[in-house]
């Protein structure tokens, strides 16, 4: 029988873009189930989120720090929902206290923000998990092994994009104010981008050498950068191009990844989740989805609630994301350090950060940057 999990949520109130999806994705397979709370520091949204969610009074908190002190002996993990600015205040202080920490991407806004959370970690016995929700579609794990599994042959290009025309449609004042301001990187470097470099990075089990970028704005407030186009170097010849951007007219989320091998590609869309598209040189094409018996991960009984046909969307994907966190929480609550191969901790977040302030600085020199020495992909 599954123990599900008791989850305090710091942020992610009913007026959130991400709490909602949060809450739902987490008890989805009664793995997790949120009992306390700090939802808003607005305190009506803050009794309501409680309301909504069932939060019993006693375990509703006005601020971040009450909960901490009140609820250590009383939950599993901290999920940390706030707007990136904070990210790293509060995973630092949760950790300290002994928490188990979930923390929404990007862990901080720069390099030496997060590096106080290494030092902790690596003198500390502690969890840390980052939010990369992306890589929870079964087609996306399926794409992993069929690289893994030599199936393309060496893998010399990958195309990934991440278009949204947010900035097209809404005025600058109706976006959240964090987002409006650019830091030592673009905020929307740690917005997309952040997935974007996670899910090459999961996929070959590879870190990025040096890269080369252009940072631009297309959209109405000239302070922020709102594009960002990129070709990254990685080991073996493997090159990646990288874009996304918030000014692409009438696409909501354009995620869309392209790998290509000497023998064989494949192409997945976000818009299509189910399917993945084979070709090979000798003129096959082929699409997988769950029911093909070629497939071997994304046939996995605990990322199919019902048969193929009836189509994964992203509340799934984020579900089954929630599903590989129990599984490596429950290794460090008994003990076990085994590597989960979908989950990340520090290493993978300092990763991209030191990624995307190389992006920065390419395009202000205008040239190619090698990318500060990194932690191992696979080490949490």
């Amino acid at each position: 029988m599954i123990k599900p999990y008791k989850l305090a949520f710091i942020g992610g109130g009913i007026n959130s873009v991400v709490g909602s999806v949060h809450f739902s994705a987490s008890r989805m397979d009664n793995k997790f189930v949120p009992v306390s709370g700090c939802f808003s520091r607005n305190a009506e949204i803050n009794r309501q989120t409680a309301e909504r969610w069932g939060i019993e009074d006693n375990r509703l908190y006005s601020d971040w720090v009450s909960l901490l002190d009140n609820e250590i002996n009383s939950v599993d993990a901290v999920v940390i929902l706030t707007p990136t600015p904070t990210h790293a205040e509060i995973t630092l202080e949760a950790l300290k206290r002994g928490y188990a920490v979930i923390c929404e991407k990007s862990i901080a806004m720069n390099v030496q923000e997060a590096m106080p959370i290494a030092t902790h970690l690596k003198k500390n016995d502690g969890f840390l998990s980052v939010v990369y929700n992306y890589t929870g579609y079964p087609i996306v794990k399926e794409m992993k092994h069929i690289i893994s599994s030599n199936k393309l042959g060496k893998i010399n290009q990958i195309h990934i994009e991440m278009p949204q025309d947010i900035y097209t449609r809404l005025n600058t004042n109706k976006i959240q104010s964090w987002r409006n301001i650019d830091g030592i990187m673009p905020t929307i470097s740690l917005d997309l981008g952040i997935h974007l470099h996670h899910m090459v990075s999961y996929l070959v089990d590879q870190n990025a050498t040096s890269v080369i970028g252009e940072e631009f704005t297309n959209g109405n407030n000239p302070n922020i950068t709102d594009n960002v186009i990129c070709i990254a170097k990685y080991a073996n010849q493997l090159r990646c191009q990288m874009w996304f951007g918030k000014t692409a007219a009438g696409i909501r989320n354009g995620l869309k990844i392209r790998v290509f091998g000497e023998i064989g590609s494949m192409e997945w869309l976000q818009t299509n989740p189910e399917e993945l598209v084979l070709n090979y040189s000798k003129g096959e094409r082929m699409i997988l989805d769950r029911a093909n018996t070629e497939v071997h991960i994304c046939s996995d009984t605990r990322y199919n609630r019902f048969k193929a046909g009836h189509p994964i969307g992203f509340l799934e994907a984020f579900s089954n994301w929630y599903s590989d966190v129990h599984n490596e929480l429950e290794n460090y609550k008994n003990g076990i350090k085994q590597p989960d191969d979908y989950v990340y901790g520090i290493n993978r977040a300092i990763n991209g950060l030191k990624f995307f302030e190389s992006v920065t600085e390419s395009s202000k020199k205008r040239c190619w940057i090698n990318i500060p020495e990194q932690g191992k992909f696979n080490e949490r």
